[in-house]
């Protein structure tokens, strides 16, 4: 449905377009996504009727490893975002980067709380691959209609974000 590129550094990535009741779910594919600052987290926000929703109200739960056959784990509620990647961060070297995809299940629903799961591999800031699943609750009803990127700190230097729609 869409794709943005970043090719110089940018705060934040906004998907605020193509994202409502048409399908039931939609996903985002990340491919290496390269920080400006060592060792950040990718993290994610949704909109709320077009406004960013900042409140306090994500919970996630990630279960990562990593090359070095660690756990890489992290999990929070009462948050104004979620970490990705295990809450582990992302090297900033050349030749290091995160990719993968999310997925928003309903966002257009009203009824429930809105569901986010992410499955992501990157190089952190030691060398290390980090494998990692996430899973996001944002604890509203209200329909999600865009999703935002953006690192704990500094920006995104490049990356592509693709945006399709699942039946």
């Amino acid at each position: 449905l869409s794709t943005s590129t970043v090719s110089s550094g940018v705060s934040e990535l906004d998907i605020t377009s193509n994202i409502d009741s048409t399908y039931k779910n939609y996903m985002v594919t990340y491919t290496n996504v390269h920080p400006a600052t060592d060792g950040q987290v990718l993290r994610v926000r949704v909109f709320h009727a077009g406004s960013v929703y900042t409140s306090s109200n994500y919970m996630y739960a990630s279960k990562g490893r990593d090359s070095d056959g660690s756990d890489a784990n992290v999990n929070n509620s009462g948050q104004a975002y979620a970490d990705l990647g295990a809450g582990n961060g992302v090297g900033n070297a050349n030749n290091e980067s995160i990719s993968g995809f999310l997925i928003l299940h309903d966002p257009s629903d009203t009824t429930f709380y809105k569901g986010i799961q992410a499955n992501s591999m990157h190089i952190d800031s030691s060398g290390k691959l980090i494998r990692a699943i996430d899973g996001v609750i944002v604890k509203a009803t209200t329909a999600i209609d865009g999703i935002r990127f953006f690192f704990g700190s500094g920006n995104i230097d490049s990356g592509v974000f693709k945006l399709y729609g699942i039946n």
